[in-house]
């Protein structure tokens, strides 16, 4: 370090110079090497710059997934309710298309004699029925042919006055039911009782 020396070379890109006085108020020069505070520099610089980045992106992202998510349920409720509303009508829709084809499958048939049968045979009788196309053949032949499945209640009930009585029910040509009516060891004349059965079946 001289008075008014100048600095020359190419490291005197790293150098400052700085004017200064002694004692004696004469003017001196002091050339600093500022390499390293540089370095310093542009890594501080850089940390500063890298957090203020990174805070800012993080307020950014975080009112994006705030506004995202705020969205996003917005959409889902909205979703929720027309799902909720289409669910609901649909259902009805199930509903009543379940409470027509009840009322469509429903089959009755109500019966009873109009004369007294023979001793031996099929008893015919036909009074009442609901949905069933058959009817002219159970008359006719006295059996009731399963037009639609599903389960079907059956009950019959005769009287008789004759002694050692009994009627039998059949599902395609094998008996499911055997009814006594009356009976009396003594053999009476006459006698008079009513046999009843009440069964449930799957048809098909």
């Amino acid at each position: 370090m001289t008075q008014g020396s100048e600095c020359s070379g190419p490291d005197c890109k790293q150098i400052i110079s700085m004017p200064l006085l002694d004692n004696m108020e004469a003017t001196l020069k002091a050339d600093l090497d500022v390499r390293k505070l540089n370095k310093f520099l542009k890594s501080f610089i850089h940390q500063v710059v890298k957090k203020e980045v990174e805070f800012v992106m993080r307020e950014d992202m975080r009112q994006i997934m705030n506004e995202s998510v705020s969205t996003v349920e917005s959409l889902f409720d909205d979703r929720t309710d027309e799902m909720k509303l289409d669910l609901d009508k649909k259902f009805d829709e199930l509903i009543k298309e379940k409470e027509m084809q009840d009322e469509e499958n429903k089959v009755a048939l109500t019966a009873q004699l109009t004369s007294s049968p023979s001793s031996t045979g099929i008893m015919k009788f036909v009074i009442f029925s609901v949905s069933y196309n058959n009817l002219p053949a159970y008359k006719s032949t006295g059996k009731f042919i399963c037009e639609r499945s599903g389960l079907y209640l059956i009950s019959a009930s005769i009287v008789s006055n004759v002694n050692n009585a009994n009627y039998y029910l059949y599902l395609n040509n094998t008996a499911v039911t055997n009814t006594f009516i009356s009976y009396d060891s003594k053999n009476p004349y006459f006698t008079t009782h009513t046999g009843t059965i009440v069964l449930a079946l799957q048809l098909h």
